[in-house]
């Protein structure tokens, strides 16, 4: 069952608020660049976000908790590739 072109609603949502950001969409696009489709790539994504959600909010009170369980059922690699395949889209003359 997907959400909206992606795998689950998770996915989806850590894909919008990646690419409504200027900032951490061109993060993601950096981190798919250096990496490719591998498992470094998603590795680095997922550490940049679960990162930002620990500034906002430190390990161990209730929101921490369920972003944590969210986080886990986002595809990562869905993200990657997706982040890929507008590097090879904007590669196109």
């Amino acid at each position: 069952m997907g959400y909206n072109g992606w795998s689950n609603k998770a996915t989806w949502d850590v894909a919008l608020i990646l690419d409504n950001s200027s900032g951490l969409d061109a993060e993601a696009m950096a981190i798919a660049g250096e990496h490719g489709d591998h498992v470094q790539a998603d590795d680095a994504l997922r550490e940049l976000v679960e990162g930002l959600c620990e500034e906002l909010h430190p390990a161990g009170d209730l929101v921490s908790q369920l972003v944590s369980t969210a986080l886990a059922q986002v595809d990562w690699r869905e993200i990657v590739r997706s982040y890929l395949a507008r590097i090879v889209e904007d590669a196109r003359p």
